[in-house]
């Protein structure tokens, strides 16, 4: 038998028996300590040799931990700093713990990216055990009235963790934090790649307000150069004004949006409640038919603004005054001027979400951004602030990979961008590549060089990453090319100045000549060019600034605003300020070819300007009051295009385009090109300078050429978009086919300009002077190829104007248009976009090439073969692409027609005319054949991303 349990019992008997005992002794000393004992057993006082000590506290004294610190700094929170060991902490009040609040980060220093609003976070603070954890509020989601779906919805959509924070101490009605630790030791959390510091050696700034606290954290960042981060922690609902109304969005107004689902919203099938995002003004006097607000929009111009241009910068702001006016409010927005003789505005902090400020950085990026942060529940735009880089007036002109190609990224969509990710050996720029077929997207060269010689730089997909997440406005490159053209421009009337003086001399010379006075000897004067007329400065600035102005007041932009008026009418005697429709648009520089030159820049608000603020401003009683204003959509000049709007097929939806006929404005941007490329070197290089100017000048001149290509091009397939709702006063269909005779005069001029070698043929002595900079330190590297590319160049001007003409979903557009026509009415088919095309690259093929044919003089130039070898590419990927949903069958089929015919063309050419042909026409003309019998026979491997071949050739 086993007796352990029974030993066990007993033992336990007996120990229970002491202990009964021990607490009647225990009693009888007067120790209160007592024990809890079974019912049946009768208590006894236990004796204990001394008094059981207190509970240990869950957390050490305020007193100790706070030893050291001064304080407390009373505001939103309660700030603690202690300098000599540099720590900060804050007390999170009680009262705050459950309540939402805006954490919105910003760049302080340290960093090209110095000024810019970063990240915003919607928080609360919830109090677990020793720590508080810091949860990010869910928005997006609501129940609305109703309380059972209100309370599914909460079930299902959750609030998320962002991080904990350790509690260091309870005192002062709050928990303490390690402030200090929580900014900068956590930085990367709220920055990103760009916030990763070394904590240890942070310092802080700070100030506490009733309703925020600004913090600003200095600390070695990455490579060990300093960056200065800052934190605005603010009470949003306390910031927001009284009696703010949410306004609903309507697609056909272009506003920034704060949307959420709402489930209990029977109206939307989608179930969004969309608000625009807009300040609170309310008027001081509602009887008064123009009353000051009773909080104005208070804008300051910081101290950092040169003052050549402060005054530029302050009519830019003003210039909304005058519609907020048509909406009943005077003096609407307040522009107030920061400078160190004044005492009232000299110190307050770009950086507090209390103010509102334009300011002027030096990040060497040509950009100018207004950003805005607004209420995450009801819209309300609590804190703005625009910035502007120097670059924008120097109007200096950059390297080609710098500019250009950025921009010609840019105008991608993100359907394009995609389509180019799965088939990067259709890849416009895949030319300027050394290695042809690659099958990763094409990387600018230039910026990975910059990455890896300036280690101490921010990683470059942070910001990028940024600028897509918020689409942030991007005017500021193509701004800068527009100045730099201008630059080029303004020669033009030197020239004229020369001239006139020229005529000036001679005729002083013939009256010399009737004079017996003797000649004196003069010094020629070193020509001296000229600067930006004032005028022209001003213009530029003040249409920037009420550009990002207007985004600050909640607007987005609008590409279809610069189809206002037509050229003739902007370049007129009337010279109209409004030369858009809106500032909102990415308006080029007025350049006049010819005859009167109107206003270089938009001096006047647009007629869609006034209406987005009518909308978003006017005081309304009713919901239908709002909706009568939004039915004027069709009228004249408030037609609405915006950022995800082009590239889809509308041509008169465009960046960089001005008139009512974009093929106009291309015709006439090209005659400028044509102009400037006559004494060109003069125009771009003084004496004493080197001669890469000229070569960022020729680079500059090329994408003039590929704009204008790539607006006349995209009238090709088109259709016009249309955001009217049904019933609106002048109605329209949402889509409308482009008349086909206007399709193909941009068909026209693509063949007639971009495909012909004609419009590339320089002089010589020009090409031998396109010298690459040579300078090798930090911030520059001498460029990759010094001679210049020009073939590669020119074929990438070329691809660039073409891609959209082979892109698949041109084909389809103009492939579907066939059936959205009536049948009676005239239409470009695929047909006829493929026989032009045809006929326009392989024009050679119809002619004969005599004796004049050299290899020294060949039949078709090196130009003319590079891109009839890019064409043929194109169409053979399209002939065998196997993705059904990406190319069409009937498209499929189309293009193996069009290579069955054209090996036809080549071999009939080539069987009469072969012993004529130079040697590089000759074994250009024989590759061809191959390649295209290969294609019929489909005999060589496809590229796994099931589109291109296996090969490329230059």
């Amino acid at each position: 038998m086993n007796r352990g349990p029974v030993k066990l019992a007993a033992v336990c008997i007996a120990m229970a028996a002491f202990l009964c005992q021990a607490t009647v002794a225990g009693a009888q000393e007067g120790d209160e300590t007592k024990i809890s004992i079974p019912a049946k057993i009768a208590p006894v006082p236990v004796k204990s040799g001394k008094a059981k000590s207190k509970p240990r506290p869950d957390f050490p004294p305020f007193t100790s931990v706070m030893e050291g610190f001064t304080g407390p700094y009373r505001g939103f929170y309660s700030i603690y700093e202690n300098k000599k060991k540099n720590r900060l902490y804050a007390v999170i009040p009680s009262s705050q713990i459950k309540k939402p609040f805006l954490l919105a980060t910003s760049f302080a220093g340290g960093t090209t990216f110095a000024g810019w609003q970063w990240n915003d976070y919607y928080l609360y603070w919830k109090v677990m055990g020793k720590q508080l954890v810091l949860m990010e509020k869910n928005v997006n989601y609501k129940g609305g009235s109703s309380a059972e779906v209100a309370s599914v919805v909460k079930r299902t959509y959750t609030d998320r963790v962002f991080m904990t924070v350790p509690i260091r101490t309870k005192g002062g009605s709050g928990y303490v934090i390690d402030f200090g630790g929580l900014l900068a030791g956590s930085s990367s959390r709220f920055f990103g790649g760009m916030g990763r510091g070394t904590s240890s050696l942070a310092e802080f700034k700070f100030k506490a307000f009733p309703y925020n606290v600004e913090v600003t954290v200095t600390m070695p960042g990455s490579g060990g150069r300093y960056i200065s981060l800052h934190y605005s922690l603010a009470d949003v609902n306390k910031l927001s004004t009284r009696g703010y109304k949410p306004r609903l969005a309507d697609d056909r107004v272009g506003y920034f949006l704060t949307a959420a689902k709402d489930f209990s919203n029977t109206k939307d099938p989608q179930r969004f409640v969309r608000y625009i995002n807009r300040w609170n003004l309310q008027k001081r006097d509602p009887k008064l038919k123009l009353s000051p607000p009773k909080k104005p929009i208070v804008f300051y111009i910081e101290k950092t603004v040169p003052v050549r241009y402060r005054r530029y910068v302050r009519e830019g702001i003003e210039m909304w005054n005058k519609a907020y006016e048509k909406c009943g409010f005077l003096n609407a927005i307040d522009v107030r001027q920061q400078d160190d003789y004044n005492p009232e505005f000299k110190n307050l902090d770009p950086e507090d979400m209390r103010f509102n400020f334009f300011r002027w950085i030096t990040s060497e990026r040509a950009f100018a951004m207004g950003p805005s942060r607004a209420n995450p529940v009801t819209g309300e735009i609590i804190d703005a602030d625009i910035i502007m880089d120097d670059s924008m007036v120097l109007a200096y002109l950059r390297e080609y990979e710098e500019v250009i190609r950025g921009l010609n990224e840019a105008s991608l969509t993100d359907e394009k961008k995609a389509y180019l990710r799965a088939h990067p050996e259709r890849h416009p720029d895949r030319i300027l590549q050394r290695g042809f077929m690659a099958k990763k997207a094409p990387a600018c060269s230039h910026c990975a060089s910059q990455r890896r010689q300036a280690s101490d730089q921010e990683s470059a997909t942070d910001p990028a990453s940024f600028m897509n997440r918020f689409r942030q406005c991007t005017i500021g490159s193509g701004k800068m090319r527009e100045m730099a053209l201008s630059g080029l421009y303004f020669s033009l009337f030197e020239d004229d100045d020369d001239k006139k003086k020229k005529d000036k001399d001679k005729d002083k010379k013939k009256g010399d000549k009737k004079t017996d006075g003797k000649k004196k000897d003069k010094k020629k004067a070193p020509k001296k060019k000229k600067e930006f007329p004032e005028e022209f400065i001003g213009q530029v600035i003040r249409e920037i600034v009420c550009h990002e102005v207007g985004h600050t007041l909640g607007l987005r932009h609008n590409f279809k605003g610069s189809t206002y008026r037509a050229l003739k009418e902007i370049n007129s005697k009337v010279k109209p300020g409004d030369i858009g429709g809106s500032v909102m648009d990415y308006n080029p520089v007025n350049l006049a070819l010819e005859g009167p030159q109107g206003k270089w820049a938009m001096t006047e608000l647009g007629p869609y300007d006034y209406w987005a603020i009518e909308y978003g401003y006017k005081p309304v009683k009713k919901p239908k009051e709002l909706q009568k204003i939004a039915q004027r959509g069709a009228d004249k000049g408030l037609d609405y295009g915006t950022d995800e709007d082009v590239g889809q097929g509308d041509p008169t939806i465009n960046r960089w385009d001005l008139g009512n006929d974009p093929i106009a404005y291309a015709k006439s941007r090209l005659g400028l090109v044509k102009k400037l490329r006559k004494n060109l070197i003069d125009r771009a290089v003084d004496k004493g300078e080197g001669y890469q100017k000229l070569r960022r000048a020729f680079d500059m001149l090329l994408f003039e050429i590929r704009r204008a290509g790539d607006l006349a091009a995209q009238y090709v397939g088109s259709h016009h978009l249309y955001r009217d709702h049904r019933g609106d006063p002048k109605e329209r269909d949402p889509v409308v086919i482009v008349p086909a005779k206007k399709q193909r005069e941009g068909l026209k001029f693509v063949c007639d300009y971009i495909l012909s070698d004609k419009l590339f043929d320089f002089p010589p002595e020009l090409l031998r002077k396109l010298a690459q900079q040579r300078w090798m330190h930090w911030g520059t590297y001498p460029g990759r190829d010094l001679s210049y590319p020009l073939h590669e160049r020119i074929l990438n001007v070329q691809t660039w104007v073409l891609f959209p003409l082979f892109y698949p979903g041109t084909l389809r557009r103009i492939y579907n248009a066939e059936h959205m026509v009536d049948r009676n009415k005239d239409c470009l088919t695929l047909v006829e976009l493929f026989n032009t095309l045809g006929s326009a690259i392989w024009s050679e093929l119809g002619g004969t090439p005599g004796e004049k044919a050299t290899d020294r003089k060949p039949y078709i130039s090196s130009i003319r073969r590079n891109l009839q070898r890019y064409c043929l590419e194109e169409l053979t990927d399209i002939a065998l692409d196997p993705n059904s949903s990406t190319m069409p069958s009937s498209i499929r089929t189309l293009a193996r027609f069009h290579v069955k015919r054209l090996k036809k063309s080549i071999d009939g050419f080539l069987n009469k005319n072969g012993d004529s042909l130079d040697t590089y026409t000759r074994s250009h003309l024989e590759e061809c054949s191959v390649l295209l019998d290969k294609t019929l026979k489909a005999a060589y491997q496809l590229g796994g991303n099931g589109g291109g071949s296996s090969f490329f050739y230059f």
